[in-house]
């Protein structure tokens, strides 16, 4: 795959369960059926509906907008598709609909999507359901969409998960790489449904990764786009998180205390921690972080290198020519944008190999406080993984540019102190077969 920064070579994937398989009449038949003059195919095919794409995200999901309360924005769905029930498709009640990507050429073969819904039990990337259910109850039914390309043996790309009450929040559990619809493209699909069902809450789990083939690397490196985006972007949000105007998509960092998560991991974290870590990581300068690797050769010959390629020229010698991660950082993926040659590639990942990765910290145990600090910055960053969107009160939502312009302590003044600094249990903590472990 050539290397290329938009969104459509991204992945965001989660462990769920494969998808349930369904054996549906051919729609491409019926299709062909319907434009052949000649077909001698009289007998009718019994098949989902099949729309154009655009007809769905316009008309029909409008429709569901515009319908009374959440139930009935549900129905209003559900009404749209073809009903199997569950005498006719044995275990689940399903609805189908089918989707045709080929909307401006007729001589092509129609492509389709298959978008169905399920009715199953609670399935979540990160929650139990007792942990995220108003009542703290069991057993209930929800409905799975699913989407994914025609007759294909494959996982759904889309995913999302709908309670039958509008109080019980909904997740958008799987946003993968397909071939045929840019990821921001599913991206937006999903927040249109979301929208137009609208239930209080929306949830994800983010670890999107952005993969790149880096010279000298036998496979594509996966950047982590939540710990990168944020730093180099100037309005200081990840792919997900920021307003929709700005190319966002309302999703911000939860703050959850306790969550009890599948596998036995707790999740705390705190959107306060996460947005003063990226501010402390962002306003680092790079000479401050080379007296932070002063012992750490490579890291600091990759910084020395970076510095000499992509410090601005200085026209004045009382100017100041301070450089920081963020503009550093944005000054190369910038770069990267418009130019993904080899060598701007290999520049973006020694950038993000030594400005943004953590290091084990058992082997800064010896290292300044302060090297200590930055580098739980950047931890800090990686597990912060759950957000969420909400629809009934958006203004509630603390954003990097609303935490920036608020009174509010520095990630150094959050931490305290060493012993707080080095468990930082009040950021984010995983509990592993009942023993405690930073994340």
């Amino acid at each position: 795959m050539q290397a290329s920064v938009t969104s459509s070579d991204l992945t965001h994937s989660y462990g769920t369960r494969s998808a349930v398989k369904r054996e549906a009449p051919s729609a491409i038949e019926q299709h062909d059926a319907k434009k052949n003059k000649n077909s001698k195919t009289n007998a009718k095919i019994h098949a989902p509906k099949e729309i154009l794409l655009s007809k769905f995200t316009d008309k029909y999901l409008s429709l569901v907008s515009e319908s009374g309360n959440y139930q009935e924005r549900i129905n209003s769905l559900l009404s749209q598709m073809e009903h199997f029930p569950i005498e006719k498709s044995g275990d689940l009640n399903y609805w189908q609909i089918f989707l045709e990507l080929n909307e401006t050429d007729e001589k092509k073969k129609p492509a389709f999507l298959d978008l169905y819904i399920t009715e199953d039990q609670f399935i979540s990337t990160f929650a139990t359901e007792e942990s995220i259910h108003p009542d703290k109850i069991t057993g209930h039914r929800y409905y799975q969409l699913n989407l994914t390309e025609y007759q294909k043996d494959q996982d759904p790309f889309l995913q999302i998960r709908f309670a039958k009450e509008e109080r019980v929040p909904a997740e958008i559990q799987v946003i993968n790489k397909f071939v045929k619809l840019p990821g921001k493209a599913l991206r937006d699909l999903s927040i249109k449904i979301c929208k137009a069902i609208r239930p209080n809450i929306i949830y994800l789990r983010d670890e999107a990764k952005y993969f790149l083939h880096v010279q000298d690397l036998k496979n594509p490196y996966p950047f982590n786009m939540k710990c990168y985006l944020p730093i180099v972007r100037d309005c200081g949000e990840a792919w997900y998180s920021g307003e929709e105007a700005y190319g966002g998509a309302g999703f911000y960092p939860s703050t959850v205390k306790g969550l009890k998560g599948t596998d036995q991991v707790t999740f705390t974290q705190d959107a306060q921690y996460f947005y003063a870590a990226v501010e402390k990581v962002r306003n680092t300068s790079i000479e401050a972080l080379k007296m932070l690797f002063f012992s750490e050769n490579e890291n600091l010959a990759t910084l020395h290198r970076l510095e000499s390629v992509y410090s601005p020229p200085q026209k004045d010698k009382d100017e100041d020519l301070t450089l920081t991660v963020h503009q550093l950082g944005k000054q190369i993926f910038q770069k990267l944008i418009t130019n993904n040659e080899p060598d701007v590639i290999k520049d973006f990942y020694d950038f993000y190999k030594t400005c943004l990765q953590p290091t084990n910290h058992t082997k800064l145990r010896n290292k300044p406080i302060e090297r200590r600090t930055y580098n739980m910055a950047l931890d800090t960053l990686q597990s912060h993984v759950i957000f969420e969107r909400s629809l009934e009160s958006p203004e509630n939502a603390l954003s990097f540019k609303k935490f920036q312009s608020s009174p509010h302590n520095s990630f150094d003044e959050m931490v305290g102190n060493i012993k707080i600094a080095t468990h930082w249990m009040h950021i984010c903590k995983s509990k592993v077969n009942g023993e405690t472990k930073a994340s």
